[in-house]
């Protein structure tokens, strides 16, 4: 169960690590596509948000505290900080990349589970890698057009 608590801790960590960023850039995204970007970056919080909330919820469901601090959250991240600087293809660019890392960290997740022989684990976090992979699908999609 420990492997289990480490994994998921990494997992919210760089969900959160994500959130913010993907709040940067909906805060920052400028030029000539900025509103259907604005609007973009807001339904990726937003649904980024509710995946902190049910990996929070199973680490506390599975006997563990969930990080719930900046510090905590910092030092289990693998994700880096954005930047308010770049260019709209350059967010996109860099959220397709830690989009990448969050799915090999829920496939890390899914393995441990399955490992701990936790089902409710492995069904949650295969409800949220869809969501996780349709978000690449879209960002793939939107950088084709820079």
């Amino acid at each position: 169960m420990k492997e289990m608590h480490k994994s998921f801790n990494r997992l919210l960590a760089n969900l959160y690590s994500l959130h913010l960023k993907t709040l940067n850039y909906h805060w920052h995204v400028n030029g000539p596509h900025f509103k259907p970007l604005h609007l973009f970056f807001e339904d990726q919080y937003q649904e980024l948000f509710e995946f902190i909330d049910l990996i929070a919820e199973r680490i506390v469901t599975i006997g563990f505290n969930a990080p719930a601090t900046l510090a905590e959250l910092a030092n289990q991240r693998t994700l880096k900080d954005g930047t308010y600087n770049l260019t709209s293809a350059e967010m996109i660019a860099d959220l397709l990349a830690d989009y990448t890392v969050l799915i090999d960290d829920i496939y890390d997740s899914i393995e441990t589970c399955k490992n701990n022989e936790d089902e409710g684990g492995i069904t949650l976090l295969t409800d949220i890698l869809v969501k996780v992979e349709k978000t690449v699908w879209m960002l793939r999609a939107t950088g084709g057009g820079f």
